[in-house]
């Protein structure tokens, strides 16, 4: 056994934002009884398949034991199971597994070995290629249970992370990253480039910029080492990026609008009241309570470029309401955002109104047809 064991890896993607929802997943080689596995997958969740014929050996020899399990993985995420089906007396697993990338993962194996009533990882691993057809009755894909194998810890890709001066990097609970198929305990450390301070504290990593003033990208490698005699380890490579800052978006005034009923409030763009030098920036609305978009009797629309039309819903409503306006910047939603109100009213019009006397028809020329007639000589 390799007691050295260490892999170095390296995480620079190009991606600004890249999220990973990872969580630990550990299956001990030995450990006490289990029940049996309750793997199940929805394939309608992916886009791409392949098959395998898969047997199991158990330290060295076939296992036909009609309880047996095998599930697929990557990293720890369940991508096919099966159960056994008996072919001239020997079992063997019909396995469909599931992805959404054409090719290019790395698959791993586990078994739930029923007479031991324990779930084994392997050591075995093939790659996904979609609509590949791997094993056959004749010339089956065999996975081998080493109950006694010490499996080294593995950490799972740490995604890059990028920020601006004046705001921290997030923290990074290091045990989200952790694969570990035998359950050993680990140990965690880290060394950081030049221009970057590490610490980690109860398993959780956090990483600074040594000086305010610096942006760039450097790096940060994160060492797993197991708390066992034989210190297998793992270590990935990350980079952490510093922007310039160019500020946070900050609302001015929105003016508030009043309109007669039946009349239309002006439509306005929410970008004229907005000081924002950022790439990206995203609005919404909060509705005074106790109405929301169903049941408001006025509702401001707001479309992509920011132009906002104010509906009137209730043609009969009289009032006012305050709207809140909120803008956030897309890469920092939560620490880059402002709030700002401005109320709507609709009221009667009560000023006074004027009509015309009803309309009295007068002969045209009646007069000078009164002077003709007069000026008739007799």
């Amino acid at each position: 056994m390799n007691i050295n064991l260490l892999h170095l890896k390296a995480n620079c993607r190009a991606s600004l934002s890249f999220a990973v929802a990872c969580f630990i997943f550990i299956l001990p080689s030995l450990s006490s009884a289990v029940a049996p596995p309750n793997w199940t997958i929805n394939p309608a969740n992916f886009q791409f398949r392949m098959d395998m014929v898969i047997r199991i050996n158990y330290d060295g020899l076939p296992s036909n034991d009609p309880g047996n399990i095998v599930g697929v993985f990557v990293g720890p995420e369940l991508r096919g199971v099966a159960t056994p089906i008996d072919i001239g007396g020997q079992k063997y697993f019909f396995t469909t597994i599931y992805s959404n990338q054409y090719t290019g993962e790395t698959l791993r194996f586990r078994a739930y070995y029923a007479p031991d009533d324990q779930i084994y990882s392997t050591n075995d691993s093939i790659t996904f290629t979609n609509y590949a057809f791997v094993g056959n009755i004749a010339n089956p894909y065999w996975i081998n249970i080493d109950p006694n194998y010490d499996f080294p810890p593995e950490i799972l890709p740490i995604p890059k992370d990028t920020t601006l001066q004046n705001l921290p990097f997030d923290r990074i609970a290091l045990n989200d990253y952790l694969l570990s198929l035998d359950g050993d305990p680990v140990i965690w450390s880290a060394t950081a480039g030049a221009n970057l301070s590490v610490s980690i504290t109860n398993d959780t990593m956090n990483v600074q910029p040594v000086s305010g003033s610096w942006t760039g990208t450097d790096t940060v490698c994160v060492v797993v080492k197991e708390n066992t005699p034989g210190m297998l380890a793992d270590t990935f490579c990350t980079c952490f990026t510093v922007l310039p800052d160019y500020g946070p978006p900050v609302w001015q005034n929105i003016p508030s609008q009043t309109i007669f009923g039946g009349g239309s409030f002006a439509t306005f763009d929410l970008d004229n009241y907005l000081t924002y030098n950022g790439p990206c920036r995203e609005f919404a609305l909060i509705f005074p309570s106790p109405y929301t978009s169903i049941n408001a009797p006025i509702k401001p629309v707001i479309a992509p470029d920011g132009t906002v039309t104010i509906l009137v819903i209730d043609p009969m409503w009289r009032g006012a309401l305050d709207f809140g306006f909120i803008v956030w910047d897309c890469d920092y939603p939560d620490q880059r955002r402002d709030t700002t109100f401005a109320t709507f009213s609709v009221i009667d019009d009560n000023n006074p109104h004027f009509t015309s006397p009803p309309t009295v028809n007068y002969q045209e020329n009646a007069c000078n047809e009164l002077y003709d007639a007069q000026a008739i000589d007799p």
